[in-house]
């Protein structure tokens, strides 16, 4: 899943990097810093997140469940607020990643 999301108002003092956090299936928020990123994602807006890592613990989500995203701006002052769950921040998860096959080979 692509996670995308426009660069905030810095208050003043450069954006130092993003936090990317999912919804879980019990409504806690789960950290993706390390699916996205190494402590945080540094000046890129964009983030890939692995199905496998939304059906796996700590997130749990299933096949129609609905996928909350929610992201916040750090600064010298540390991370901001995290973007609202609204309508925008959602998409459901329409499907799981088939199993791979070997290729045969001639």
């Amino acid at each position: 899943m692509k996670v995308d999301w426009t660069v905030p108002e810095s208050g003043g003092s450069a954006i130092q990097g993003y936090k990317v956090e999912i919804v879980n299936k019990a409504g806690k928020n789960v950290s993706l810093m390390g699916a996205c990123g190494n402590k945080n994602i540094s000046a890129r807006t964009t983030c890939i997140v692995p199905m496998t890592l939304l059906v796996a613990d700590p997130i749990n989500l299933k096949v129609g469940d609905v996928v909350y995203v929610q992201v916040a701006a750090k600064n010298v002052n540390g991370f901001g607020k995290l973007s609202p769950k609204d309508v925008a921040s959602k998409v459901r998860l329409s499907t799981l990643p088939s199993a791979l096959t070997k290729a045969p080979t001639s």
